[in-house]
């Protein structure tokens, strides 16, 4: 069973993980906020059942799905960029 948390506590937590790029475990959670570990499970369990679309994203992380979206869009979109960079540079050296 989960310990009493403040809504504090649990604003805290919720904007970590929303700033957050990429997984933030509990420790670092805890580091950035000096909140302890069950402190820290009590307030993501509580988002969890008010609805916030918090999904695990390894052992320990913590991740909004909508940031894992964005994430993945980021990584396609710097993919794609670095594609067109390339292709540019060949036509450039084969127009030299």
């Amino acid at each position: 069973m989960s310990s009493p948390v403040s809504v504090l506590e649990i604003a805290v937590v919720h904007a970590q993980l929303s700033l957050c790029v990429g997984p933030l475990s509990r420790a670092e959670i805890a580091s950035r906020t000096g909140l302890r570990d069950r402190t820290i499970r009590s307030a993501v369990a509580e988002l969890i059942s008010r609805g916030e679309p918090i999904v695990t994203g390894g052992p320990g992380y913590e991740l909004t799905r909508d940031r894992a979206r964005l994430e993945g869009e980021v990584l396609r979109l710097r993919a794609q960029a670095t594609r067109i960079l390339q292709r540019a540079q060949a036509l450039e050296r084969h127009l030299s």
